[in-house]
């Protein structure tokens, strides 16, 4: 199981987009930290007193079909341009930057992602 440990400076938003991600509230909610439970991972937050310097690239393994409801979830949170050159299929990966600036690749992490593509289905 992959252990990943993260700062962020807003604890409320990292709630919010987390648990989209995961599709399940954390196993743990504290005043300062949050902890996520999936059978491939375990990713524990904690708010940070500075900054947080953005870390990546993390990877969330999921099949085609959990793909594209993951992404259908993280929509959202995209703050990508929308034209339609800038786009490309889901293709077996997403790349989604957390409200802190961390990476992750979503679906197949052997795939190439551009985190500001894009992406339809």
């Amino acid at each position: 199981m992959k252990k990943y440990q993260l700062q962020s400076n807003d604890l409320s938003t990292s709630l919010v987009f987390y648990r989209a991600l995961f599709n399940h509230m954390p196993e743990e909610i504290g005043p300062d930290r949050l902890r996520f439970e999936t059978p491939q991972l375990q990713l524990s937050i904690t708010e940070a007193r500075v900054p947080a310097i953005p870390t990546y690239p993390f990877s969330l393994h999921v099949n085609e079909k959990d793909l594209v409801e993951v992404y259908g979830r993280m929509r959202r949170f995209t703050t990508k341009q929308r034209f339609r050159e800038q786009c490309e299929e889901l293709n077996g990966a997403i790349g989604l930057t957390d409200p802190d600036g961390n990476q992750w690749i979503i679906g197949d992490e052997q795939r190439e992602v551009e985190f500001e593509k894009c992406y339809i289905n």
